[in-house]
């Protein structure tokens, strides 16, 4: 495809000097690009279409994060998933331009556009909107927020004390959940093997967490729906 202004996306797909990369994030005038078993690379916008080995490869637009179910946060009062999904369509139109509510082909609201504002200009002028609506959230606790999102996804919008206290499917131990929540996240980039594997897996990060036997674990249909 050739390269033409605006046409790049966040979760796009690129080929730079025949090294496949994607678009991560936007910061003003540079875009954040990543690469299998590399670092992320920032590089400025009027550079990159610049560059002749530069080629935009046709995909369908997607969009950079997607948060399906989870039992941990459907085991939450309604109340406080809807606040979090509220939270969550601020703080994603602060990230990418588009809130995570809205068509990803939308063009962004012009104080949220991403190839001229930088995240710090951005997450300001969301600031200053939500204290219009009277739901006034300071800077440091916006990013605080945006960085937890990050980190966690939706359950980072959530009171964690709140989290805490809610059994998975009303049974299971917090803190077998917390355990394999770690794993899982420990073996993002590779499969976690057998059920067996990862039963061991859990018992040893229980074992490393609270001590031996201090947290009983009989891995029955709660967990293994988990």
């Amino acid at each position: 495809m050739k390269p033409t202004p605006g046409a790049l996306g966040i979760g796009q797909d690129i080929e730079l000097h025949g090294i496949r990369f994607q678009v991560n994030a936007f910061d003003g005038g540079a875009v954040v690009l990543s690469a299998a078993g590399s670092a992320p690379a920032m590089i400025k916008i009027g550079a990159l279409y610049a560059d002749p080995s530069l080629k935009i490869l046709d995909q369908p637009k997607v969009r950079r994060r997607c948060t399906g179910s989870s039992p941990l946060f459907d085991s939450l009062p309604p109340a406080v998933q809807d606040r979090a999904r509220w939270l969550e369509g601020h703080i994603t139109e602060a990230l990418d331009g588009v809130a995570l509510t809205e068509d990803a082909e939308r063009p962004p609201r012009s104080e949220y556009s991403i190839t001229v504002h930088s995240l710090r200009q951005r997450e300001k002028s969301k600031c200053a909107e939500l204290k219009l609506l009277s739901e006034e959230i300071g800077l440091s606790t916006f990013q605080r927020l945006r960085n937890a999102y990050e980190r966690e996804g939706i359950i980072g919008l959530t009171d964690q004390r709140m989290v805490r206290g809610t059994p998975l499917r009303g049974q299971t131990d917090p803190r077998v959940v917390e355990a394999l929540q770690t794993v899982l996240e420990r073996n993002v980039h590779e499969s976690s093997g057998t059920l067996d594997r990862l039963i061991h897996q859990v018992r040893h990060q229980l074992e490393e967490e609270h001590g031996v036997g201090a947290c009983p674990f009989r891995p029955g249909p709660p967990f293994i729906a988990w």
